[in-house]
């Protein structure tokens, strides 16, 4: 918790004796100006003793000796006492140090982790190499090191003597993983494109919403604290929100006066800041050239003093009245008609010169840092006035930066004629005592804030604030388009991501309306063709083949002899939204590979006819663009995503009457109660999800059982596999298999009641996904002279290694260049294998050590299994590095494989014989 109570220390501040400039002493000086320096000649003797002490520890010692006056303990008139120089440097005399090193579980280095005593203030931070000393006075302590994404680590009774280092190692855990998301709504109840989501008091990045308001964070399971932020609307923070493995948070962001533009005065300028609806975008320009700016110094280094007049560039008129000169004030105005040095900032109205008060108040040109400097820049239009670290009366201290920028209404048309002005702030830092506004020579005027009260749309003074003053946006002329790159190119591994962006800029005389979109070249859409399989001429053993299949039988091996599979290759699409299909019988299909789940699987829980059972996912699934969590099971051979349907008469699909966001393996009149059990399983080593009917039964009476699965990965690829079927009287011509859109005017259907399916099958469906986004907006308007910066995201998913293009296509109303064109291009790579898996046993430890050779990965993670054959589903650690060490007690064979996060299996090795059961 902060500390609230001011004082803090006590020191000697009425009649001092001191040095004074030029040589000698002399006595008489009061106030906090001489007590400081008593605080800071202590600090020094500290440092003199104990070199290596760092600011807590000298802090915590001198608020710890200090002698106590008034009220006992600390108090607001004496703080924690009066400074006692000699137990101060007494106490870090007796120091000592815990040193050491803080790890991960794998032996890799924390850099930036917190070490520091539970019992005061005392903390280092852990060098890149993750090593630490904490100096402390001699005693015992509990000493506690922590990162966030870490569970924290404490030792107590760590022993400090005197002189001596005592060393102490830290190993962290990393935390588990969370997912939180949902969706941000405006003001006005609609979705927020371009929201800005943050978690609170953490690292993590904040995340910026699509074109549905939609976000997702992953950060370490716990409980925090969010805020969403966006134009036109008042954040809004929600405290304590738990995460679990997922959890949703939304946000509706409310409505604020103070994110809206002024009402006109009574002349007609309005005033808006960034953040408002509409308001301008900050872009600081520095032209100081004491910040290597191409600025004039003014020279003007003073108390209380203006210089001028200096001639305006280009023609200026300010509430009607037309201006040939300005003068600059060192308190923080451009005025005109006369200069002006009045200190006492005051309210509007006043009897101060027409201009531009951007920091009214007593300010200093005289100190060492500050500047004051003009500027034309001839290429956007506009004359720049700024003050640059300049101090408050009468000396060093804090500091200010603000700018005034005058526009040229040739190029800046407004309504009236008027200039167009804009105030803009730097780094700044007293902000309780002054007048910020407009004023005129005849009493009209805007003001902003004058002694720490707003006009009730003005958001406040600060760091990145942006105010411009305007009469209306007339436009004399025409917008001008100008982007910057050229072009632009993105690479990741397989599964891996990357950024990029584009600036947008109007170099125009008036706003300029834009649009952006992409265009995929490559990969692109197969060719649209029948979602039915096409015929192929057949020979007479593949005809009984095909019949065998029909009636429902299993064939026997002779009969198998051909190379391609089924007699009936297909594939089709795409459909609208962009799936196709194809079967592992087709070139290029997909490979057969049944993954058994029906011995480590769950059982969903169907049991009767024509039910339905809501799952949840274990990672969001995108189908026909909607994110999902959830799944509903149904008994009828089929998982849907749209409201439960247990209908189990097929029909065509797409319809409007089958169950919707529907993957139908077999979607029939099957009936669980004759047989047969549906199971589901998570593959965490293969990032997918596993649902398995296994020897469903048809309808009582036709003897006919099926085994198939539907195996959904979290990149959105979608597989369903046929393993085995028992002949029955009705076969495999009676089912529907396909998708079926959200709202079922868009589908993919494979087949519906006619001869296709066999055992040992696969069907694959995918859909041509963009592997560019746009992060919104994706339009807008640009003021003349303005930029605006469009982000994209490059997704390789599970797209293979490769080149791939596309462009960037920029539509604006700029008639000389309508259409700007942006190639785009995106290198997707693969990781580098490793080699030389090898395990090693560390019998004294009962542990195991892996050690591989590898790059290029960001992430290794350990799974082991039971069987050589698998499944390898049990988490044995991760690591970014090549060598992992995790515990064994011999007690269980094991098999283990080492993957990358992207899911590619990087290597395997087994243990040896000898020590199988090693203790």
């Amino acid at each position: 918790m902060p500390d609230n109570i001011k004082p803090e220390i006590s020191a000697p501040g009425v009649n001092v004796y001191s040095s004074v400039p030029g040589g000698g002493y002399s006595s008489g000086y009061s106030g906090t100006s001489m007590a400081g320096p008593h605080v800071a000649g202590v600090v020094a003797l500290m440092r003199e003793a104990c070199p290596n002490c760092d600011h807590m520890t000298i802090k915590d010692a001198i608020m710890n000796t200090a002698i106590d006056y008034g009220p006992a303990g600390q108090d607001n008139q004496y703080g924690h006492g009066f400074i006692d120089a000699y137990e101060a440097v007494l106490a870090v005399s007796t120091v000592g140090e815990v040193c050491g090193f803080v790890r991960d579980a794998s032996n890799n280095p924390i850099g930036g982790a917190t070490v520091g005593i539970t019992s005061g203030p005392n903390t280092t931070t852990t060098a890149p190499d993750g090593s630490y000393c904490l100096t402390l006075s001699a005693g015992t302590y509990t000493v506690q090191a922590s990162k966030f994404g870490y569970i924290s680590q404490s030792f107590a009774n760590i022993v400090v003597t005197e002189g001596n280092t005592t060393n102490r190692n830290f190993v962290l855990q990393l935390a588990a993983q969370g997912t939180v998301s949902g969706t941000v709504f405006d003001c006005n109840g609609g979705a927020y494109a371009g929201a800005t989501v943050e978690v609170l008091g953490t690292p993590v990045v904040p995340a910026t919403t699509n074109g549905a308001g939609f976000y997702t964070i992953t950060l370490p399971q716990g409980t925090y604290n969010m805020r969403a932020s966006g134009s036109g609307c008042a954040p809004v923070t929600v405290n304590g929100v738990v995460v679990g493995a997922t959890a949703t948070q939304n946000f509706t962001l409310l409505s604020d006066p103070i994110y809206s533009c002024s009402a006109p005065d009574g002349y007609g300028y309005t005033a808006c800041e960034n953040g408002d609806d509409g308001g301008p975008t900050y872009a600081w320009t520095e032209i100081a050239p004491d910040a290597g700016g191409p600025g004039t110094d003014t020279g003007q280094s003073c108390d209380d003093c203006f210089n001028g007049p200096y001639n305006f560039p280009f023609a200026f008129m300010f509430y009607g009245v037309t201006y040939t000169q300005y003068y600059v004030g060192s308190n923080g105005m451009v005025s005109f008609g006369s200069g002006t040095s009045t200190f006492g900032n005051s309210c509007f109205p006043v009897a101060q010169p027409a201009g531009v008060y951007a920091f009214w108040d007593d300010l200093y040109t005289a100190c060492s840092t500050a500047q004051l400097a003009t500027y034309y820049d001839a290429t956007l239009h506009r004359l720049i006035v700024e003050w640059y670290n300049t101090c408050h009366c009468c000396g060093e201290g804090s500091t200010e930066n603000f700018q005034v920028i005058f526009y040229d209404e040739a190029f800046y048309p407004t309504d009236t004629g008027d200039n167009n002005i804009a105030i803009q702030y730097g780094p700044v830092s007293l902000l309780g005592s002054n007048t910020v506004g407009i004023k005129s020579a005849s009493g009209a005027f805007n003001q902003y804030v004058c002694e720490g009260t707003l006009n009730p749309n003005a958001q406040g003074v600060g760091n990145g604030r942006v105010i411009y003053f305007s009469t209306g946006g007339g436009c004399v002329g025409a917008p001008e388009i100008s982007v910057t790159e050229a072009s632009l190119s993105g690479s990741a591994p397989i599964g891996g991501t990357d950024t990029g962006s584009i600036q947008i800029c109007n170099t125009g005389n008036c706003p300029l309306t834009w649009s952006i979109s992409w265009d995929q070249t490559t990969p692109t859409l197969a060719a649209a063709s029948t979602t039915l399989p096409s015929c192929v001429d057949m020979t007479k053993e593949q005809i009984e083949l095909i019949e065998a299949i029909n009636r429902g039988e299993k064939p026997v091996a002779d009969v198998e002899f051909r190379s391609s599979g089924s007699p009936l290759d297909a594939q089709g699409g795409p459909d609208a939204f962009g799936y196709s299909w194809i079967d592992s019988d087709e070139p290029g299909g997909p490979v057969y590979n049944w993954f058994e789940i029906n011995a480590i699987g769950t059982n969903v829980g169907l049991t009767g006819d024509d039910q339905v059972q809501a799952i949840a996912l274990p990672f969001a699934f995108d189908f026909y663009g909607t994110t999902y969590n959830a799944v509903n099971v149904s008994s009828n051979g089929n998982i849907h995503f749209g409201g439960a349907n247990a209908g189990y008469s097929n029909i065509a699909i797409p319809s409007a009457s089958a169950p919707l966001g529907m993957i139908a393996p077999f979607w029939d009149d099957l009936y669980l109660p004759g047989g047969g059990t549906v199971y589901s399983y998570h593959d965490v080593a293969n990032s997918r999800f596993v649902v398995e009917y296994d020897g469903i039964a048809h309808y009582p009476g036709t003897g006919d059982f099926y085994t198939f699965q539907i195996i959904l990965y979290q990149s959105g690829r979608i597989l369903v596999q046929y393993e085995d079927f028992v002949a029955g009287s009705v076969g495999l011509t009676s089912c529907t298999i396909g998708l079926n859109g959200p709202t079922g005017t868009d589908g993919l259907q494979v087949v519906t009641d006619a001869a296709y399916l066999h055992a040992n099958m696969t069907i694959e469906y995918r859909s041509v996904s963009d592997w560019l986004t746009i992060v919104p907006p994706t339009n807008g308007s640009i003021d003349p002279g303005q930029c605006t910066t469009v982000n994209v995201n490059f997704t390789a998913g599970d797209l293979p290694a490769g080149t791939y293009t596309g462009n960037l296509n920029i539509a604006s109303d700029d008639q000389n260049e309508l259409t700007t064109l942006i190639p785009v291009t995106f290198v997707v790579g693969s990781y580098s294998p490793p080699i030389n898996l090898t395990i090693y046993y560390l019998p004294g430890t009962n542990q195991l050590r892996f050690d591989w050779i590898g790059s290029g990965a960001p992430m290794y993670v350990l799974y082991s299994a039971t069987d050589s054959d698998g499944p390898y589903n049990t988490l044995e650690g991760s690591t970014a590095g090549t060598s992992l060490t995790i515990a064994h007690d011999g007690s269980v064979r094991k098999f283990f494989q080492v993957v990358a996060t992207g899911g590619v299996v990087l290597g395997t090795a087994s243990l040896p014989d000898g020590i199988e059961t090693a203790k």
